[in-house]
């Protein structure tokens, strides 16, 4: 419900009916006021110091939940399912070694660049 009117020194007073549509459990929430031009104008200032609170029905809490364990389970499921190597998204070099493993040559890929495999455990940390 919105309520439009002016902020004096004498008290006002507002009333209204409601008629409940639906079943169920119905808390009427804490009184709560703001300027419309001023977001810093607020009254009260927070709910908890007032000692209002709202109760979270449950079938809220279930949903969140819900939606959480959804995520989680679909993060899960791209973790662990099949997927391509990581060295098969881009191009690599062809490298050419002598008989000691020294790298001899090394070819462009076929995008114009210097590319060649390196497992990251022979990737220096101070890299």
């Amino acid at each position: 419900m919105v309520l439009y009117g002016r902020a004096t020194d004498q008290v006002q007073e507002f009333s209204y009916k409601i008629k409940a549509t639906n079943a169920g459990t119905y808390v009427i929430p804490a009184a709560f006021g703001e300027s419309m031009y001023d977001s810093k104008i607020r009254w009260p200032f927070s709910r908890r110091s007032h000692g209002c609170r709202t109760p979270v029905n449950r079938r809220a809490w279930r949903i969140s939940a819900f939606g959480i364990v959804a995520i989680a389970a679909a993060g899960l499921v791209l973790r662990l399912a099949p997927h391509r190597p990581l060295s098969s998204y881009a191009p690599s070099s062809t490298a050419v070694y002598a008989e000691h493993g020294e790298l001899l040559r090394l070819t462009l890929a076929s995008d114009d660049q210097f590319r060649l495999w390196t497992p990251l455990s022979q990737v220096s940390p101070d890299t």
